[in-house]
């Protein structure tokens, strides 16, 4: 009568009577399995090196992982990526940027070049140099996405 079983009916009201409504609502059927997850050394250490070469994918951070000593398959350095919301390259870029902009640290030459692609690239997709920013030595130029090209075009 109600498009569910007397079972299920009686279930939900013994979660009420015990917990309210509140009950029903925040129940999860997950427990983070704890188990699973990489000792926080290894996870700042992808960090670490993600910030550093930030051009380089989950299978490249996964090799230079292992050749000082540390086993993580591609999908562990992806999962943590995942966590820390480092999983395209333009994230790894914009963590880079704010991590400049608040320490004042003077960047590689694998992490201007990264830079670098990403001004080409988005000058490709439409975007246009708007201020000068210095990093370090060098001066880069930060970009602006166009909205409505139409009203810049002169």
């Amino acid at each position: 009568m109600m498009g569910f079983s007397r079972d299920t009916f009686y279930r939900y009201q013994a979660a009420v009577n015990e917990g309210g409504v509140e009950a029903l609502l925040d129940k999860s059927r997950r427990t983070p399995n704890l188990k699973n997850r990489v000792a926080p050394e290894i996870e700042s250490r992808v960090l670490e090196l993600s910030l550093d070469l930030p051009a380089h994918g989950q299978v490249r951070i996964s090799n230079a992982l292992r050749k000082s000593g540390i086993a993580l398959s591609p999908g562990g350095v992806r999962s943590i990526w995942m966590r820390n919301d480092l999983e395209t390259f333009k994230k790894r870029l914009k963590r880079l940027e704010e991590h400049v902009a608040k320490t004042g640290a003077v960047l590689t030459e694998a992490q201007l070049a990264a830079l670098e692609t990403k001004k080409d690239q988005d000058i490709v997709h439409g975007e246009i140099e708007t201020e000068l920013v210095t990093w370090g030595h060098r001066i880069l130029s930060m970009s602006v996405p166009l909205k409505g090209s139409e009203e810049f075009t002169n």
